[in-house]
């Protein structure tokens, strides 16, 4: 389950899962919000619409995992912000720059989720299925092919020491 906006300030890590925190209604948080959805709300009264809250969604979770990874949030030098009439327009206008330390590998998926056109970005499947999560989950291969239930009960199984599971 997963709760809008997913920032990494909703989230509390146990040792069995994540619980989420901070249900107070609010749905629009930068810079976890995708850009285009900010837009499309302003433009709401023309007859915008923003029509993929999944790649929204992959959007949230990529800039989760960029300051996982990083320590702060993608296109951080707010400095500039003010020359830009708006967080879509700084976007837009501004490349997606990585530490040195972060992997090229871990910089393609995250370009991946973090495209600016929500039709270029990847949807969820292209996600799972990413290289660069298999270096870091070796059940993931073990996982892509199995019944849905099946993948929940292998994944329900991680972090226990119980080893009839598998």
């Amino acid at each position: 389950m997963y709760h809008r906006p997913r920032d990494p300030h909703r989230k509390v890590v146990r040792s069995r899962g994540i619980d989420l925190q901070g249900f107070n209604g609010d749905s629009i948080k930068f810079p976890y919000t995708d850009p285009a959805i900010i837009e499309a709300w302003k433009l709401r009264n023309w007859g915008v619409k923003y029509l993929s809250y999944q790649k929204a969604d992959i959007w949230s979770c990529g800039t989760v995992l960029f300051k996982m990874l990083t320590g702060y949030i993608p296109w951080n030098d707010r400095d500039d912000w003010t020359r830009f009439r708006s967080q879509y327009d700084y976007i837009q206008q501004r490349p997606l720059t990585f530490p040195e330390y972060i992997t090229p590998h871990a910089q393609d998926f995250l370009r991946d989720m973090l495209l600016r056109f929500p039709r270029s970005r990847s949807n969820i499947c292209e996600v799972a299925k990413h290289s660069w999560l298999a270096e870091y989950f070796n059940m993931l291969s073990a996982v892509q092919n199995m019944p849905i239930p099946e993948c929940r009960k292998k994944f329900l199984m991680l972090g226990t020491n119980d080893s009839s599971a598998e």
